[in-house]
Order: structure tokens, then C-alpha cells, then sequence
């Protein structure tokens, strides 16, 4: 097999990920703090980058042209079902069932690469939520999830990024799409939540993207706003809000790709048609509403300008006056004449 251009292209991508994941993890590693939401994205990250690098090898394993599925429709469950077609796993029909099934095997003592493999998947649903719940806490508590990177930092994890995508695009035989496996993960977050679809509602797949945008929106809303105008939340410094609102973009992005790509759901029953345009109506309404709120918070929090609570406190006026005595005293005068 190391024959096929592909598949050995395939394996010196997902090297060179693997070599670039561990720069940035390194560097991640080294100014780790001890805060609970900087332990949760790290451990997000961490299982993000071994998860890819598991799938990639049992792929390379059981590595096989594109024959029948590569132009498989199936979405935005692609991604699990083209690993679990190569490697010989079993395609996952419901993520708890298959997630406790793939885990208990873990504990066999000579545990499959197929199931390894699987259980990488899997992982995908439970790492996203955990990401969107921090960097949503993040933003209102006011702790970045990490320090500001170095631009060379910022190069190893995008290099890292865009090398394990190629890696599984390669390695897959053409089953897997750039962007298979972001559907994958905001669907999987749905999945997780909740353990099978309400009657009349939108799958939970659909409905767990759409949370995502919305709460990470409100967030940026409430943080941008807040280190501007209101001081209603703990303030938070300019690096810090910038990093965070950065990464909550991108998840956010990613959330909306996921919804433009993947076909809306529709309900089969005719009785619920009119409870059908209900939820199509309130779910572009929240989001609309979440996009344009969040745009506001955005642009809140990035342009320059005056964003420090401590800058508009009054409080600063009286600690001027009483570092300078005579000041003081004139100010006195003036008010008793």
C-alpha cells in the first residue's frame, strides 16, 4: 500500500500534524494555568489532536480506494460513517449507545484499532460541548481560555489544523470532504445532549448547532458590551478578550457553516406542517437576532478605544484630588463660594 501516492502522501500529512500538534500542545503545555475553563479547552484540545491522529492511522490501516460511498449524501453524519466503513468498525446509529459500546471495549485488553478508532470519533460531540460551554463561561466570567499566541504559536496550530484535514481527506480514499468532520462535531453536540428527537421539533442534531450560535453570540454580546459601556460584567484585559472573542467566532463560523451545508430537516407528517414553519420561523429568528447582537459585542470589544471599567471611574477623580492637597483645597474654596 505505501505504493499508492495517495495513501503515502496521506501518512507524511498526518506526520507533519502530528509534529505540528506537539509544537503547539508544547507551547500550550508551558503556559498552562491552573483555572478550570483554561483545564477544560486544554483537555479539548488535547483529545481534538489525538482523536485526529487515532482516526488517521486506522484509516492508513485499513486504507482502501473510493469504490462505492464517495459520493455518500448521508450528512452531517459523513465523516463517522466513512470512518467506520474503512476502518470496519460499526457505523454509529445512536451516539450514547455506540459511545458506551466503543468504551467498554477500550477496556479489553487487546481493544481493536477499529475501535480505537471508532471511540476517536465518537469523541467528537462530547470535546465540541465542552468547548462551547467554556469559551461561553470564558466570555462572562472574564478568564481567557488561553494566553495570546505568538504569531510562530498561531502558524503550528493552523499548520496543524489544516494538515490532519488533508491527512483524512487523503487517507480516506476521497470518502471524506474537507469540512466532514465540522458538521460531524456540531451535530454530535446535539447528539450528546439529549438521547432522541422531540416529535414536532427539529432533529437534535439541528437543534444543538443552532444552541451553540446562540449562546456563544449572547456571550460575545454580554462581554463586548459590557468592558465598553454597562461594567456589568468582571473586567476582562484587551489580549484576553481579544483571544477569546477570536475562538468563539470561529466555533461560531464553523456552527453556520454547518448549518448552510447540510440540508434542513423536514418533518414527514403532514399534522405538523404548521408546527414545521413555527420552528423554521423562530429558529432564523434567534439566530438572526444572536448574529446581530453578537456583531455589536464583537465590535465592542476589538475596536480600539476606551473598554477598561477602571477607566470610567469616577473614583479616579477623588483619588487625583487627594494626591494633590492644594488641589484639594481650592476645589473646597470654589464649592463654599
Amino acid at each position: 500500500m505505501i505504493g499508492n501516492p495517495r495513501l503515502t502522501v496521506g501518512i507524511l500529512a498526518l506526520s507533519f500534524g502530528a509534529v505540528a500538534s506537539a509544537v503547539w500542545l508544547g507551547w500550550r503545555v508551558i503556559h498552562l494555568g491552573v483555572h478550570p475553563i483554561e483545564l477544560a479547552v486544554f483537555s479539548a484540545e488535547f483529545v481534538s489532536v489525538m482523536s485526529g491522529l487515532i482516526i488517521g492511522v486506522g484509516m492508513a490501516r485499513g486504507f482502501q480506494p473510493n469504490k462505492v460511498h464517495g459520493n455518500d449524501p448521508r450528512e452531517p453524519f459523513r465523516f463517522a460513517f466513512a470512518v467506520a466503513d474503512i476502518v470496519g468498525g460499526t457505523r454509529p446509529s445512536d451516539i450514547r449507545a455506540e459511545l458506551a459500546a466503543s468504551y467498554s471495549r477500550l477496556w479489553r485488553r487487546r481493544a481493536r484499532l477499529a475501535d480505537l478508532s471508532m471511540a476517536a470519533v465518537l469523541t467528537d460531540g462530547p470535546r465540541r460541548l465542552v468547548f462551547v460551554v467554556s469559551l461561553s463561561l470564558a466570555l462572562v466570567i472574564g478568564v481567557a481560555p488561553i494566553p495570546m499566541p505568538p504569531l510562530w504559536a498561531i502558524m503550528f496550530g493552523l499548520a496543524a489544523i489544516v494538515s490532519l484535514s488533508c491527512a483524512h481527506v487523503l487517507l480516506s480514499g476521497g470518502r471524506v470532504r474537507f469540512g466532514d468532520r465540522i458538521r460531524w462535531s456540531s451535530a454530535a453536540l446535539g447528539e450528546v445532549c439529549s438521547r432522541a428527537d422531540r416529535v414536532g421539533l427539529a432533529p437534535r442534531r439541528w437543534v444543538g448547532t443552532v444552541a451553540s450560535v446562540v449562546v456563544l453570540n449572547l456571550a460575545i454580546a454580554l462581554r463586548g458590551m459590557s468592558d465598553r459601556w454597562t461594567h456589568g460584567l468582571a473586567p476582562m484585559g484587551s489580549d484576553d478578550r481579544h483571544i477569546t472573542m477570536w475562538i468563539a467566532i470561529a466555533v461560531v463560523f464553523g456552527s453556520l457553516y454547518t448549518l448552510r451545508t447540510t440540508a434542513a430537516p423536514e418533518l414527514t407528517n403532514s399534522h405538523l406542517v404548521s408546527r414545521r414553519t413555527d420552528e423554521r420561523t423562530a429558529r432564523r429568528s434567534a439566530i438572526g437576532g444572536a448574529l446581530l447582537i453578537g456583531l455589536v459585542g464583537l465590535l465592542a470589544g476589538i475596536l480600539p478605544g476606551n473598554v477598561d471599567a477602571a477607566d470610567d471611574d469616577p473614583a479616579g477623580v477623588v483619588q487625583i484630588s487627594n494626591r494633590d492637597p492644594a488641589g484639594s483645597e481650592q476645589l473646597g474654596q470654589a464649592f463654599r463660594g
